[in-house]
């Protein structure tokens, strides 16, 4: 019994400190919003629990390290219906997805990076409705059809088109911003899509 208590407390530790070091720091809605997130995302097979993660990485290959990371949180922007709360977003922790086994290399940053895995994007968009918001393209390592309208293959990391057209708008008017594949113009909604909400603001 005292085992367990210790794994299970070691198991969450890192995610409590996460949550601590945000800035700033979640209020009482805001985690309460993410458990109820996190709780549906493992109940549709999208994400592990927080107390099996750290057992899974022990049976499987190094690359899983790579995959998963440490306790890695992002805030989710969400589209809450009663808009006084802060900010609108949620603190999703990104390692606990399950990924694909394949990787996929960022033609610009050169990184590997592992997509989530799920079955379509119309799926996805479903299974996701009662958490709509900006989060569900955000946690995706690469954008897709659905936020960029490119006919070719997306192959610059969302980090990248991020950095792409935050650097874009230091010269270039926004309605003139171009994709970095094919050199087409990107729409406003794109942009939005694809960059911060600081970024885009400007």
């Amino acid at each position: 019994m005292i085992w367990s208590y210790r794994c299970s407390f070691h198991k969450v530790e890192p995610y409590r400190h996460a949550l601590r070091d945000l800035k700033p720091v979640p209020t009482t809605f805001e985690l309460t919003v993410a458990m109820e997130l996190h709780n549906h995302l493992i109940e549709l097979g999208y994400m592990r629990s927080v107390f099996n993660s750290y057992g899974m990485l022990k049976l499987q290959d190094r690359s899983e390290t790579t995959k998963l990371g440490s306790a890695r949180v992002i805030w989710g922007r969400m589209d809450y219906k009663d808009t006084s709360y802060r900010a609108n977003q949620v603190p999703i922790f990104l390692n606990l997805f399950k990924r694909q086994p394949s990787s996929r290399e960022c033609i610009v940053c050169m990184e590997d990076k592992y997509e989530i895995d799920i079955e379509s994007w119309d799926q996805w968009l479903r299974d996701c409705e009662n958490f709509s918001g900006a989060w569900v393209w955000n946690v995706f390592e690469y954008p897709n059809s659905h936020i960029q309208l490119c006919k070719h293959s997306l192959d610059v990391c969302r980090n990248c088109m991020e950095n792409h057209i935050k650097a874009a708008l230091e010269s270039t008017p926004c309605d003139k911003i171009e994709c970095p594949q094919c050199d087409r113009v990107l729409l406003p909604s794109e942009i939005e899509r694809l960059s911060t909400p600081e970024t885009f603001q400007k």
